[in-house]
């Protein structure tokens, strides 16, 4: 994955982690987190440590923080995001809550503590070879594990097709992944989680697993 972070952190650099972070103090939460985010309140958790990898500037964390959870490990790629993500959080006065990891999820979780919920929101596309991440991820969840990802239909991939083809025109290595939902979902449920909640867009899967011993003490 080296060269693949290398192009993560070469296009998700200090421009783009600036934008994202002026759309969500304008617009809030995109779709695909806003969804994340409901899930999370709806699952009725409380003083939540959470894990969210490839977080970016933070946006479920600072949604997050307000309610549920208590404690985050904010794990990215980029050094820009990270940077952007913890100036804000300073701002809300959240630094003492949340823990700022540098690096690939799939290099440096053996460092993790494992946590009650794990949440990837538009990860997943970002790596060629999924299967390792979605493992080592679900391993760290001990109650909710929630992600969101690229459908896999063909008016997904035709998008994220001309969107690979425009980079790669304008010299830009980083490229943009539609995997397997069903081989995703059954990595996930083979794990020991159940499908707990189901929100789709035209483009996007977002998905959250409960873990069956939880459902079994409740």
């Amino acid at each position: 994955m080296v060269g693949c972070c290398n192009a993560i952190d070469s296009h998700f650099g200090d421009a783009h982690a600036e934008r994202d972070l002026g759309s969500y103090h304008k617009k809030g939460p995109d779709a695909t987190t806003r969804f994340l985010i409901q899930a999370v309140y709806e699952a009725k958790v409380e003083d939540a440590h959470l894990l969210d990898i490839g977080a970016g500037v933070g946006v479920l964390q600072h949604e997050l923080l307000k309610g549920p959870v208590s404690f985050v490990a904010h794990v990215d790629a980029s050094d820009s995001y990270i940077k952007t993500a913890r100036g804000e959080c300073e701002r809300r006065g959240n630094s003492a809550r949340v823990k700022f990891v540098s690096g690939d999820f799939t290099d440096i979780y053996p460092n993790l503590d494992d946590v009650d919920i794990v949440l990837l929101d538009r990860v997943l596309c970002c790596y060629p070879e999924f299967r390792e991440l979605v493992t080592r991820s679900v391993e760290k969840s001990r109650l909710l594990y929630g992600i969101s990802y690229p459908r896999d239909h063909l008016l997904a991939r035709t998008a994220f097709f001309l969107d690979n083809m425009k980079r790669k025109i304008c010299g830009n290595a980083f490229r943009a992944f539609v995997h397997s939902n069903k081989e995703v979902e059954t990595l996930i449920t083979s794990s020991g989680f159940i499908l707990e909640n189901e929100y789709h867009t035209l483009i996007w899967r977002i998905a959250v697993f409960r873990k069956k011993e939880d459902l079994s003490s409740s």
